[in-house]
């Protein structure tokens, strides 16, 4: 009789270091420009939304919004949340505030 062809069990964690693993290449070949960009930005006098706003980037902008925001009450379904406007709707001194990075005419299509 062959030798039974079944699959071996994984855990998650097994499957979460394998995947770190595969993955591991292509972080480090993105990671060198995502630091280069990151510092550009900072140089400029941009803060890290700001940055990703300039650059058009949805999923670090949106990473950033969802890391300020704050639960103040929960009733069943129903949460209630604050977010920190602080740096979205003004910027004192620096300009480029994050909704109007957002509104300008020359923004880009990934940012509007």
């Amino acid at each position: 009789m062959p030798p039974s062809s079944s699959p071996a069990i994984t855990t998650r964690s097994q499957e979460f270091w394998t995947g770190v693993r595969q993955e591991l290449p292509l972080q480090l070949g993105v990671a060198p420009f995502g630091l280069v960009f990151g510092v550009l930005g900072l140089a400029s006098g941009l803060t890290p939304l700001q940055t990703a706003c300039q650059l058009g980037n949805k999923d670090m902008f949106r990473h950033i919004i969802h890391r300020n925001i704050g639960i103040l009450w929960k009733w069943g379904p129903v949460t209630q949340q604050k977010i920190d406007l602080d740096g979205i709707d003004s910027a004192p001194g620096r300009g480029g505030e994050v909704l109007e990075l957002i509104g300008r005419f020359d923004a880009k299509i990934s940012t509007q």
